[in-house]
């Protein structure tokens, strides 16, 4: 098993609905509704060799991407994130500053 499918297999193992992908764009045409369990994560980088990224569906894993340049407004957006999300039982937002796009570590 290689190394993008071990971690796929163990973040589906940990609950989320992970998706192959190239870039951002999830190569399964029914991605939304495609039945995900860890021995079809551990099928993928066989059938789709080329998809080297992973997404995670986020209906059972909500997310909030803010891509903000203002320091100020950066941080007001995030204070108000954190309300939102301890308001429905969610622990604290994760924060990256990257200038180019970079995951957001699970």
């Amino acid at each position: 098993m290689d190394a993008i499918c071990d971690r796929r297999v163990r973040y589906v193992k940990a609950g989320y609905e992970v998706i192959p992908c190239v870039g951002k764009s999830p190569v399964l045409d029914n991605w939304p509704t495609a039945s995900i369990d860890a021995d079809i994560a551990s099928s993928w980088s066989t059938i789709y060799p080329f998809a080297a990224n992973t997404g995670v569906r986020t209906r059972h894993t909500p997310a909030i991407d803010l891509d903000i340049y203002d320091d100020i407004m950066g941080s007001a957006n995030r204070d108000r994130a954190a309300r939102v999300l301890s308001t429905a039982g969610a622990t604290s937002p994760h924060r990256t500053v990257a200038e180019t796009p970079c995951p957001l570590p699970l």
